[in-house]
């Protein structure tokens, strides 16, 4: 499918993309026609380069270099090569067909028409996936070519909303350009008598042709004499700024249109250097208007579906957006003026060189063949030609499920240079990711949809990279599909998830292996061969410094990420028990009272662990501390003997008959564990870290979780979740 993007230079290209997935809170739309923004995406293009947003964030060469120090310079070179040759999608306003509706979706059905908003979703695409709350059903009164304009329409419904505008009331609009132009037919709509403002004579005899009372054209010393006859002499009772500009006038400007306890509403990005004086002086409302309307940027409302009660929240954007299209097919609102031109995807470029070079212009659409809709959405995009059957017989051939950040940081750098991996195909949620990483990492296809790769028959294993809810059902689909598997921490969410994913590789026989790299580590596996002959047990004490993230990161959703200690802690009893080679028993856990509103409570605790042949460990788990203080220090006593681990790049010895040593770069395992495990794929060694390792760290980190709640120790009874 073809698909428009800003690139790094900040240029407008069109590109083949594959078809996006459908996922169970959303729908699939064929797009008719999308909308280009003449305000916020012309912005987007303006200050789309990289050099921009480096000159305007100098924290992130301050990052850069921190990376350097830690990882290395390729390591580092290669992010910044990743990022640096990153798309970003443009447009959020479209409308079109459905053609594949998600099992949580029950009121919409394939064939109907759809208008969708929301950037990221409702892109200049030919196919465009969008969740429920985005979406509102077309009637057939209703062209593709207006309901494209909903998500405009709803962002000036939003704006009138905030006005609070009463019948009769004398409103002035700042700006018309596309949302002011449909914000002045809302007023009149609404029974409001209308001034339009703008710089350009033919924008203001529009707005005039479409039913304001009067249009000024803007005029700095006849500005104020005009609003005052207007509002014979009283002021406006509310000032609608549309406008698109750095400068603060057009706000204080508004103020002194407005009368006593009047209103300024700000819709569009303008410079709020705000004058007290008038401000003060008549005790103004002033207000912003925030998108579309009540939902927006909650990804609850918007991603997940959790509708607002309407009792408490009448206008959520989703009804903003019902309630535009409602405008539309009682025809109280004209938009066929509106429209300057139509493109076809193909001419994105002249599309956005005409709104950038014409002022007139208001609204460009790109229109897309709905002639040709496919019954069944093919998701698969080729790269290269089938790689040769002689080639696969001696390689591994591996599929990659997820490529985020972590494994393109982590793992697909490592595979690449692994002589005896193939990286054969590449699925991720966005097509423009997957497509990116399957051509950067020489894959011969990549698809929106993981099954793609469990029915390829040359494809032997995969590497599970996605956010953790998923990890269990693509292991289940993975198993029974005989593909082997490598899946990132933490392997199962809960008990029963690691009930299920125990006894299907125990009856598929399929290899599983999860991402605990810290025992491949040179430096664990130093510490592990001297504490071999030991004869004592163990006293050990882990110290993880691991810094916050932000509170609306997917890894707290604990649907998707399950918090912090799931997530990451998992590492750290696994790595307990392996050194000690012993079971865990008994987990204490405490956490601390909150000590500010960005800390949460169980991202912070201190774990006792007792383990079967008597060792004991404490792990302190924290986000409160400084990074300059690294981040992981282990520490194991025994013997007369002391031995520490300091982030992964020194092994501090005393008492042993070693050295210490201590490199630059940060060596976590990552390569040794891949390279391992192409042995185990090749039948070369054993598989050292299994199912039942995943098992036994999760059940760790469940019982850490359930004695924090408890207040007292808890048995670790994991084996019982194999069974």
């Amino acid at each position: 499918m073809k698909q428009v993007f800003i690139n790094p230079k900040g240029e407008i290209i069109v590109d083949d993309m594959p078809v996006p997935l459908c996922k169970d809170e959303g729908v699939l739309v064929k797009v008719g026609y999308s909308l280009i923004s003449s305000g916020t995406e012309l912005m987007s293009v303006k200050d789309g380069s990289l050099v921009s947003k480096v000159v305007h964030q100098p924290q992130l060469l301050l990052k850069a270099f921190k990376k350097i120090s830690s990882d290395g310079m390729q390591a580092t070179v290669d992010i910044v090569k990743e990022k640096t040759e990153r798309l970003s999608p443009t447009g959020y306003s479209a409308a079109g067909i459905v053609v594949e509706v998600g099992s949580n979706v029950l009121d919409l059905k394939v064939g109907d028409l759809a208008a969708c908003s929301g950037a990221g979703y409702a892109n200049h695409s030919e196919y465009i996936y969008v969740p429920r709350n985005l979406v509102v059903k077309v009637p057939q009164s209703v062209s593709l070519k207006e309901a494209a304009f909903t998500t405009i329409g709803s962002i000036a419904i939003q704006g009138v909303r905030r006005a609070e505008v009463q019948f009769g009331e004398r409103i002035v609009v700042f700006g018309l350009g596309l949302i002011g132009q449909i914000v002045c037919q809302i007023l009149k709509v609404a029974g409001c008598n209308v001034l339009g403002i703008d710089l350009l004579k033919e924008k203001v005899e529009l707005a005039e042709k479409l039913g304001i009372n009067k249009g000024v054209v803007f005029d700095d010393s006849l500005l104020l004499e005009e609003v005052e006859k207007f509002t014979k002499g009283i002021g406006a009772d509310a000032v609608i700024i549309c406008a698109s500009t750095k400068d603060s006038g057009p706000v204080n400007q508004a103020m002194k249109m407005c009368r006593d306890k009047g209103r300024v509403v700000v819709i569009g990005a303008v410079g709020m250097d705000l004058e007290r004086e008038d401000f003060y002086a008549k005790e103004l409302d002033f207000l912003i208007s925030r998108s579309y309307g009540p939902g927006r940027y909650d990804k609850n409302y918007e991603e997940k579906g959790i509708d607002y009660p309407i009792g408490y929240v009448r206008w959520t954007e989703n009804r903003n957006m019902e309630e535009f299209i409602s405008l539309i097919e009682s025809e109280k609102i004209n938009l066929k003026p509106l429209i300057s031109k139509e493109y076809g995807v193909n001419e994105a470029p002249n599309a956005y060189f005409e709104l950038s070079n014409n002022p007139n212009t208001l609204a460009v659409l790109f229109k897309y063949d709905l002639e040709k809709t496919e019954n069944v959405v093919d998701h698969i995009f080729k790269i290269k030609e089938d790689v040769s059957k002689d080639a696969s017989k001696k390689n591994i051939n591996i599929g990659i499920i997820g490529a985020g950040s972590f494994a393109k940081q982590a793992h697909l750098p490592i595979i690449k240079n692994i002589s005896g991996f193939n990286i054969t195909a590449v699925s991720t949620a966005s097509g423009e990711n997957a497509k990116k990483t399957a051509k950067q990492y020489g894959a011969k296809y990549c698809t929106t949809d993981f099954h793609d790769l469990l029915k390829d028959k040359d494809i032997d294993a995969v590497l599970v990279t996605t956010r953790h809810n998923l990890h269990k059902p693509i292991i289940i689909e993975a198993a029974k599909a005989g593909k082997h598997i490598f899946v990132e921490k933490p392997m199962a969410m809960n008990y029963e998830e690691c009930r299920e994913i125990a006894k299907v590789i125990e009856g598929t026989g399929v290899l599983l292996t999860v991402g605990f790299n810290r025992r491949f580590s040179p430096f664990a596996q130093k510490l592990k061969s001297l504490l071999k002959d030991k004869k004592s047990t163990l006293m050990m004490t882990y110290r993880v410094n691991a810094g916050t993230i932000p509170l609306d990161n997917w890894v707290n959703d604990p649907i998707e990420g399950g918090g912090r200690i799931l997530g990451e802690a998992c590492h750290f009893f696994d790595f307990l028990s392996w050194l000690s080679d012993e079971e865990p028993v008994e987990i204490y856990a405490n956490k601390i009272s909150r000590t500010d509103w960005w800390v949460i409570e169980n991202d912070n605790l201190i774990c006792t662990v007792r383990f079967s042949g008597g060792s004991l460990a404490s792990l302190v788990y924290t986000t409160i501390g400084n990074s300059d203080s690294g981040k992981e220090r282990l520490e194991v006593y025994t013997e007369g003997t002391t031995a520490v681990i300091n982030d992964f790049n020194e092994l501090i010895l005393s008492g042993f008959n070693e050295n210490s040593f201590k490199q630059k770069i940060i060596d976590k395992g990552h390569k040794n564990q891949m390279e391992y495990f192409l042995k185990v794929l090749k039948g070369e060694a054993p598989l050292e870290v299994n199912v039942k390792d995943g098992v036994r760290a999760t059940v760790c980190c469940l019982k850490a979780l359930e004695s924090v709640n408890k207040g007292a120790p808890v048995t670790v009874d994991w084996e019982e979740y194999l069974r």
